[in-house]
């Protein structure tokens, strides 16, 4: 990036890190929402510079992804997927990256909760994590990984033997859990360094739904 200065060159790695580096997108996906997001960022904050041009996208992907860090051993975000397959069996929702934020969460839950309904599949609570979760979970400096967690009714009651079954199966898979019993704070799974790797499987909503209709099934 030699041809801007270092300020719009850390803000271009800051708003471009999770596109490239969250594990979620293919290379060509990376590309398109990297462009949408450099003209947009160059057309309103730096109308006085051009936007790269297509090997110049190319260039700073490059580097985003030399970046960052190397991936653990341990497979994080792989033992997370298990934890939260095993939550859906149990038919507790559980959504990962889910939206933007905690309002985009609840959405997403919002729409595995009404399948459920709609099928008759009883349902005890929910547990997700947002964009902004996992962006503080690849953030060197933090590295922490918080899960919201509820009854489906809103009983406080059930919404704490949620809390005390996600505990239950994170330690299990022998993940460092800091949560101090209350719905006021959400689950904290600490020492959590991002590790996704992108692949074809299915995610957030659509897995939750695919493993709540599979177990409902046997």
């Amino acid at each position: 990036m030699d041809f801007i200065n270092d300020e719009l060159r850390e803000e271009i790695l800051e708003a471009l890190d999770f596109t490239v580096n969250s594990g979620y997108y293919d290379a060509e996906t990376i590309e398109e929402l990297a462009t949408e997001c450099l003209e947009e960022l160059f057309e309103y904050d730096y109308p006085e510079l051009a936007s790269p041009d297509s090997e110049g996208i190319r260039k700073i992907i490059a580097e985003i992804q030399s970046q960052a860090p190397t991936n653990t051993a341990n497979k994080n975000y792989e033992r997370l997927r298990d934890i939260f397959d095993q939550l859906n069996r149990e038919r507790i929702i559980a959504v990962d990256f889910a939206g933007f934020d905690m309002s985009e969460g609840h959405e997403d839950v919002g729409v595995v909760f009404q399948f459920m309904k709609k099928n008759n599949i009883p349902r005890s609570g929910y547990c997700f994590y947002h964009q902004q979760d996992i962006e503080r979970a690849m953030n060197p400096s933090f590295q922490n990984l918080n899960l919201a967690f509820h009854s489906t009714d809103g009983d406080e009651e059930q919404g704490l033997i949620v809390g005390k079954r996600i505990v239950e199966l994170l330690t299990e898979a022998d993940f460092t859990v800091s949560w101090d019993g209350t719905l006021e704070h959400r689950i904290c799974i600490q020492n959590f360094q991002w590790d996704k790797i992108y692949d074809d499987n299915d995610m957030g909503v659509d897995r939750a739904i695919r493993i709540i209709s599979k177990s409902n099934l046997s």
